[in-house]
């Protein structure tokens, strides 16, 4: 999840560039409207998680932040772009809070581990994105191909997330 919502963050000056947006449009687009539709759509997403089996919801959550933040890189327009974004929130809170409390939940005894384990986990993701950048920008390759690379990551989170969860 930090690693896909970084690589936007890191490289808003190039999106901005790229997309011929100001600072305010590039706001509206990769965190207002994202933000608030995510805010309507969650809630629903949290009560049917409730009713049925969370392996879905989380594995299909990394499926939808993979999808969006690789359409993301692939967006050629801002409202293609706020589309994507707004996908990959969605995706990104669905698979977070619900993989949090399946971990949680999957280990009464020992939730402050696993729970300090997956901040953890998000603090590398955190530095990863600004070094992932680095290093496409290094080889000659922007913004869009950190996007793809991580997408394609996702999908492979998706499927190992999916084994994982059938063993919880």
């Amino acid at each position: 999840d930090e690693l896909a919502s970084g690589v936007p963050t890191v490289s808003f000056v190039q999106i901005a560039e790229s997309l011929h947006l100001g600072s305010a449009g590039l706001a509206g687009a990769l965190l207002f409207v994202p933000g608030m539709l995510a805010m309507l759509v969650e809630p629903w997403l949290f009560v049917l998680a409730d009713r049925h089996p969370r392996k879905a919801f989380v594995a299909g959550g990394l499926f939808a932040m993979g999808l969006g933040i690789a359409m993301a890189g692939l967006a050629r327009s801002p409202w293609a772009l706020m589309a994507a974004i707004t996908l990959a929130w969605i995706g990104s809170g669905a698979s977070v809070a619900l993989g949090q409390a399946t971990l949680a939940d999957a280990r009464p005894d020992d939730r402050e581990r696993a729970l300090t384990r997956w901040s953890v986990a998000g603090e590398l993701g955190d530095l990863g994105a600004p070094l992932l950048l680095a290093l496409c920008a290094a080889i000659g390759l922007g913004w869009r191909s950190a996007s793809a690379a991580v997408g394609r990551a996702m999908s492979v989170m998706t499927m190992t997330c999916s084994t994982v969860m059938a063993t919880i």
